[in-house]
């Protein structure tokens, strides 16, 4: 009962099937004192499964519980609990409390963007397209809520978000504040779809994407096919959205009339690393520099980061005279 209105708080929110993995952070609870927990999100719900409905002449009354309702009723939560008790934390927020959370979530990330050790902020995406800011920056253990992005606001298309989105700080001028972001189509591999969760390096987007086997797709995106289909790995300019580095042999031109060759252009966004789906890519720091690894159908495979910025060592042993 954090509002102290005698109920307790998101009474009517139902968790979900447990797909996030916990994760440990440290919270406030007051201005003075804070709690060790794991973050979760509130889980998956079996609705999604469900076909999305399509009006049939030939049937004009069916059975709707036979299809996909327009809000889930589980998981729509993102929370902490005490690792220790088990006790649900000050960080609770749910379908309970905000009537805008239709949708179930089942991943979440945390970040602690002032440097001490405490985390602040939790972004979470659900499955009917939205992504979600939790937000403790005064640290006082009150988390503020809004949501700041919809796929689906004006075309109404149901695009799923499975993954949270990843998170940097940085320090910029006016004119990179001012603009609103940026976007990519995957348009050019039939059924292609993003796979795995989001991972920002020096300056660089990575995630991996699959594609079935070549041919008309299934109607459901989840339906499996025939083959092992296609997996990429995507290197975006974390500003701009364009690619990193130039992976495609294939030369590219403009639609000007000069044709002018395009460098870092929309094939050299991607590479093919294998078939089947492959994970999200993990950065290993070795002796020798950054080393990115993925897990493939039959293999684990790697892709040396090209770093132009050096990392800064910090000491955390301290000695005082």
């Amino acid at each position: 009962d954090g509002d102290g209105d005698l109920n307790v708080d998101g009474a009517a929110a139902t968790l979900g099937q447990s797909w996030s993995e916990p994760t440990a952070h440290v919270i406030k609870t007051s201005t003075s004192t804070a709690e060790n927990v794991f973050l979760m999100a509130g889980g998956y719900d079996e609705n999604q499964d469900k076909p999305l409905y399509v009006y049939d002449p030939v049937d004009p009354d069916p059975d709707m519980s036979q299809y996909r309702a327009d809000t889930d009723t589980y998981g729509r939560a993102v929370f902490a609990v005490n690792y220790l008790t088990g006790a649900v934390s000050k960080l609770n927020v749910n379908a309970g409390n905000f009537s805008d959370m239709t949708h179930c979530i089942v991943d979440v990330q945390g970040f602690d963007t002032n440097g001490n050790m405490i985390t602040n902020r939790v972004y979470a995406g659900d499955l009917g397209g939205n992504i979600f800011a939790f937000e403790d920056d005064d640290g006082d253990g009150t988390w503020s809520r809004r949501k700041f992005f919809s796929s689906s606001e004006t075309d109404s298309v149901q695009r799923k978000i499975f993954y949270a989105p990843d998170a940097i700080e940085e320090l910029f001028g006016q004119k990179l504040a001012e603009k609103k972001g940026w976007f990519i189509r995957l348009d050019q591999n039939a059924g292609e779809k993003v796979t795995s969760s989001m991972l920002v390096y020096n300056g660089v987007v990575y995630f991996t994407t699959y594609t079935p086997d070549t041919g008309t797709p299934p109607s459901d995106p989840c339906e499996t096919v025939s083959g092992h289909g296609l997996s990429r790995l995507y290197a975006l300019n974390y500003q701009t959205g364009e690619a990193a580095f130039e992976w495609s042999d294939v030369e590219e031109t403009d639609n000007t009339e000069d044709h002018n060759i395009v460098h870092k252009g929309r094939l050299d966004r991607s590479m093919i690393i294998g078939t089947s789906i492959a994970s999200a890519p993990v950065i290993a720091m070795l002796r020798g520099g950054p080393e990115m690894y993925i897990a493939g159908e039959d293999k684990i495979g790697h892709q040396s980061i090209d770093e132009t910025k050096k990392l800064r060592t910090f000491f955390w042993r301290q000695l005082n005279n």
